[in-house]
């Protein structure tokens, strides 16, 4: 594996590496086996070509097998530990479309209020 390729993917999540907000972690922890602390420490980087994803070791297993999908270390172009952390990059176009209708786009759900709590209907 190529250590500069893995810096180039460490600098590109540590300079445009987004969190998710509240509003997206409310949804997702209410609608997918992964817990609000587990996706408050992911910070990731996406294109329609490459998701970047940056986490807890952890917090990347939980990720696999989400709603059908399998986010597996074994078959991602690369997976590294990088101290406690680990970084995984998936190319595979399935999992990042996933990845952006759930995790990204979940931002413009009206049922979720901005800071994640579940809006009730009167």
């Amino acid at each position: 594996m190529n250590i500069q390729f893995i810096q180039d993917k460490m600098n590109l999540i540590n300079t445009e590496g987004k969190k998710l907000l509240p509003k997206q972690i409310g949804y997702v922890d209410s609608h997918y086996d992964i817990t609000a602390d587990e996706l408050e420490l992911l910070t990731y980087c996406w294109s329609e070509n490459e998701l970047i994803l940056f986490a807890h070791p952890g917090t990347l297993d939980s990720l696999e097998g989400i709603a059908g999908y399998d986010f597996n270390k074994d078959e991602e172009r690369v997976y590294v530990k990088v101290e406690d952390e680990a970084l995984m990059i998936v190319l595979n176009k399935d999992d990042i479309k996933f990845f952006k209708d759930v995790f990204i786009d979940s931002i413009d759900v009206e049922e979720y209020d901005n800071e994640g709590n579940f809006i009730e209907e009167e």
